[in-house]
This record gives structure tokens, C-alpha cells and sequence, in this order.
């Protein structure tokens, strides 16, 4: 019985269409006629030809459409129009009914749960209005009013046809960074994978503004079964909050390439115009750096990533610093916690479809990942082993091929332990990690990048720290108004963002641009020619 009705959902609706030439008023005879054809047969009634019978029930519920609407009985009625509207459509009408259908079906996709779960019951699975009330336990007048606000929407999206953005047929791409300790599943990142394009959309879709989830997937040209569970992940991960009123924005500052490059130029021309007053200073930094005996125990390799560690460590002082004079400092105690662990503040790089990193080669070459720690608790004695690495072009971490089990290897190699047991899969990495300058191959494989205690680690940070000042005192002024000059704006509901990241990509290119200064004047890395990491193994006993 009910798939007899439910075959004929088309049919009747067009049908109805033809003869009152308004689609909500359609959808309402359409619903009577079902309603009085689910009862009849509910009672027994059996037709002996199923389609004329519907005909004649809609054609009576059309009459009764007309009394309503004129107040007047309905004393004759033209039987041509009956015929049309119940004639066998032509090839070219035919089309043009395949393609209608399949705009109503696509905008029922776009209804909110709510609304679609009680459109799909009636018309799709021929679902009285009770029978929806009692499976989902709510009063029959909520059914109608969900049915007729369905109806609405539906019929104004087939009029409207797509109101799609450009992301719903040339999605961008949205990296997360993170600055902070990430929490227990590594979130912000595991929210929103590298090819998770769904996630990273729907973020920038609800960037500018709060939205609900039917216009996210309107924007996106996505159905909202398909968004809903992506955008609950999302506000339960807290990437996205949600509106008192119900809609939902992403809550954290997301960078546009505009923004990256927005005094990109200043950067670079103000590191040369400068370089000259603090170059002493770097010098001396150097000296005081090659001097202590963690760095005299290293080898040649060895010392060539400490020094690059130790002098993006003296710049990055003297730049952070002046910004905090600018943008106000923030330390980690003010970071918020996260319901799912860490203290994480999070944010978005838009990058057009189809981006290639190459086509900004020159602006990544002065790009400084902050410095990252992946640890390894309890091991050989220790209370663990964390390898700290600053992320720039000269050499960064292969994040996809270190885990615990890779750290646990190159603390081994160090010191010369048993590597027998090593998963299979650690040793599928090693080329990997010789390739990104981490181990080094002769005739064995070897650790390539120096170990410190963690005192020695800190040792390192306090020298950086106190040779920064001098630095600091000569380019605090004029270095603080290149930063004042560039803010990016973010939208006017989004009050979690410090300001230090709209100041973030004003001043972020600076400290690569003085250090390859220095290496040009062979104050640091001087004739290296092997992958240099900025990459310490720290042991804290």
C-alpha cells in the first residue's frame, strides 16, 4: 500500500501544479489528496485502477481548493483542464519534468533536520500526519507546520533556482595552524584533515558571518544531512561556536594570501636597510653561542642546525617583543583551556583550489614555523625526550613520519642502545628522515642534529634572550611602526581572537630576512651544504 502512494508523488504533484499554476498551493492539494487516500485505504478500500482513482481524489480536492478560495460552491468544472493536466507528457515535457523533479529533490536535501525528517516521512514514505507525530513524539500541528515551512522553502529554492558561492564549484583550501599545546587527540589539526575539503568550506563559508546549517550548505551547494555532523564535530573540537540563536561561525582568524603579503616587501627592504646597525650584535651572539660546550661537543653537521636553532631563537626574542609592545603580550597562561585538552589558539591560511606552494616560493623561503615539540614520556630513564624543531625552508619535520616509536630510534642511535626490536615502520621512515636531514647515512645510520639536556636547552633560550636586548634596543622604534602599519581585519562577531594575530603577518617574515643577511656574510651556516633543520633532541633526566 504504501509503495502504490508513494510512486505516484510526482505525478500528483504535477498534476496539481498544471491546474492551480502556484507550487505551494500544489503541495497543499497534494497533501490532501494523500491524507483522504492513505484514510480510504487505511479503512479497506481497494480501487480497481489505483491512478484514476488518485485523479478523481484530486480533481475533488481541487473543487474544494476553488470553494475556499472564492467562497462560492463550484457548480461546473472544465474537463479539459482535468485532461490536461492528467495527459502523458511529450518527450521535450518529459525532460522538463525529470529536470523539475530533480530540482524539488535537491531542495529537499537543503532543508534543516528538522523540517526534513518529517517532509521525507510524509511524501517520500507516505507517512500520515499522525503517524509522524506518534514516531517522533510531537504534537500533529508541529507535523504541519513543519510540512508547510518545507513547503515554503522548497518551492522558493526550485524558483530561485542555486544561490550557490563560488566555493561550491571551486572549493578552497584552509590549513590549521596552531599556536599552543594541542589537546589529547592533537586537535585543532585532527579536526579538519590536509583533504578533508567538506571541513576546511564549511569554516570559510562561516567566517564573515554566523550562519545556520541550510545556508552553509546552500553556500557550498551541499545537501544538510552532509553538513550537519561535520559542523556538530567542528563546534564540539570548538573551531566553531554557536549563536544563542542557533547559527554557528568560525572561531578563530583566518589569513587570505592578501593578508600574507600585505608588507611582505617592507619586511625585506626594512632587513636590509637595518641590517648594518645590528650586525655586530649578531655577531657577538654567534661568538658567545660557540663557546658554551654543548656546542663544542657536536660535530661539524651537528653545530650547523644549533646555530640555525639558536639564531631564529635571538631574532625571534627581539621580534616578539616589539610586537608585544604593539599588540599586547600574551603568554600561555592566558590561552584558553580546551574541553578535549591543551591550551590551543587556532588559525586558517585560504589558499585558492588547486594552490601550489611553489607560486609563493620566495614568501615561504622567510617563513618561520613556531618552534614545535614532539615528546616521548618515561623511556631509558628519562623523564622524556622531546625533539624541538623550528619549521623553515631550510629544513623542517616530516610530522606524518614521527611518532613516539621514531623518537624512541633516535635517542637510540644517540646513545647507542639495541635497535633490534623497531617496528616495521619505523624503519620504512628512515629515508624519510635522512632526506629531511634528521639521520644521516655512512656506513650505518646515524643520528644527524644535537642533543642537549633539557638545562642545556635552556641555557640556550636565556643566551638567546639576554644577547636579544641590545638588538632590541636599536630596531624597537622603527621596527614597531612597520608593525603598527598593517592590521588584518577580522568580522565583528568574532571576540576571541587576540590581537597579536591580526598583527601576526606584519612582522613574521623579519627574522629569516636579517639571518639571511647573516649567512651571507658568513656569520652563521657558513660552507654548509647538507639539509639544516633548526632541530634539537632534548633529554630531561
Amino acid at each position: 500500500m504504501e509503495h502504490e502512494l508513494t510512486k505516484y508523488v510526482d505525478s500528483l504533484y504535477y498534476a496539481a501544479l498544471r491546474l492551480t499554476g502556484n507550487a505551494d498551493e500544489a503541495e497543499e492539494i497534494t497533501q490532501e489528496t494523500f491524507l483522504a487516500a492513505w484514510q480510504s485505504l487505511s479503512r479497506g478500500y481497494t480501487p480497481d485502477n489505483f491512478w484514476p482513482w488518485l485523479k478523481r481524489i484530486l480533481s475533488n480536492k481541487h473543487c474544494d481548493w476553488l470553494r475556499e478560495k472564492y467562497r462560492h460552491p463550484t457548480i461546473s468544472y472544465d474537463c479539459w483542464m482535468m485532461d490536461e493536466a492528467f495527459r502523458e507528457p511529450c518527450a521535450d515535457e518529459a525532460e522538463d519534468t525529470d529536470e523539475a523533479l530533480e530540482a524539488i529533490r535537491r531542495e529537499v536535501g537543503y532543508l534543516a533536520r528538522t523540517h526534513r525528517e518529517v517532509f521525507v516521512r510524509f511524501y517520500m514514505h507516505g507517512e500520515t500526519i499522525e503517524q509522524i507525530a506518534a514516531a517522533m513524539a510531537i504534537p500533529s500541528g508541529t507535523v504541519k507546520s513543519r510540512l508547510n515551512k518545507g513547503r515554503q522553502q522548497v518551492r522558493k529554492g526550485v524558483e530561485d533556482m542555486e544561490n550557490f558561492t563560488k566555493q561550491s564549484y571551486e572549493p578552497e583550501i584552509l590549513q590549521i595552524a596552531c599556536s599552543g599545546g594541542t589537546g589529547l587527540h592533537h586537535e585543532p589539526f585532527s579536526l579538519v584533515g590536509y583533504d578533508d575539503a567538506l571541513a576546511q568550506n564549511i569554516l570559510i563559508a562561516a567566517y564573515e558571518k554566523p550562519l545556520n546549517e541550510v545556508e552553509i550548505g546552500r553556500a557550498l551547494g551541499v545537501p544538510v544531512g552532509f553538513i550537519e555532523p561535520v559542523v556538530s564535530r567542528l563546534v564540539d573540537g570548538e573551531l566553531m561556536a554557536r549563536t544563542d540563536g542557533g547559527k554557528v561561525y568560525s572561531d578563530f582568524i583566518q589569513y587570505t594570501r592578501e593578508n600574507l603579503y600585505a608588507n611582505f616587501r617592507e619586511q625585506l627592504r626594512y632587513a636590509d636597510e637595518h641590517y648594518a646597525q645590528i650586525r655586530e650584535d649578531i655577531a657577538s651572539a654567534m661568538t658567545a653561542l660557540r663557546g658554551t660546550d654543548y656546542y663544542i661537543r657536536q660535530d661539524e653537521r651537528s653545530r650547523a642546525k644549533l646555530e640555525l636553532h639558536y639564531g631564529i631563537s635571538l631574532m625571534l626574542c627581539v621580534v616578539f617583543d616589539v610586537s608585544d609592545m604593539v599588540a599586547g603580550a600574551m603568554p600561555y597562561e592566558e590561552y584558553p583551556y580546551r574541553k578535549h585538552g591543551g591550551r590551543w589558539l587556532a588559525m586558517g591560511f585560504r589558499y585558492p583550489a588547486n594552490y601550489d606552494s611553489r607560486t609563493d616560493a620566495e614568501y615561504w623561503k622567510y617563513s618561520i614555523d613556531g618552534e614545535s615539540g614532539e615528546r616521548l614520556n618515561d623511556v631509558y630513564g628519562l623523564k622524556g625526550i622531546t625533539l624541538c624543531c623550528y619549521g623553515t625552508a631550510l629544513g623542517g619535520l616530516p610530522y606524518n613520519y614521527l611518532g613516539k616509536e621514531q623518537i624512541k630510534w633516535m635517542f637510540e642511535l644517540h646513545s647507542g642502545r639495541d635497535s633490534s626490536t623497531l617496528e616495521p615502520g619505523v624503519l620504512e621512515s628512515a629515508d624519510v628522515l635522512i632526506e629531511y636531514g634528521l639521520l644521516k647515512k655512512d656506513s650505518a645510520v646515524s643520528l644527524d642534529i644535537p642533543v642537549l639536556t633539557l638545562e642545556e636547552y635552556r641555557a640556550e633560550k636565556r643566551l638567546a634572550d639576554k644577547l636579544g636586548k641590545p638588538i632590541f634596543d636599536k630596531l624597537n622604534d622603527t621596527l614597531a611602526a612597520l608593525i603598527r602599519r598593517t592590521c588584518v581585519k577580522v568580522p565583528s562577531h568574532l571576540t576571541s581572537v587576540p590581537k597579536w594575530q591580526q598583527y601576526l603577518h606584519s612582522r613574521d617574515s623579519v627574522a629569516m630576512a636579517f639571518l639571511y643577511r647573516a649567512m651571507e656574510d658568513g656569520l652563521l651556516l657558513k660552507n654548509v651544504d647538507c639539509k639544516v633543520p633548526a632541530a634539537l633532541l632534548v633529554m630531561e633526566e
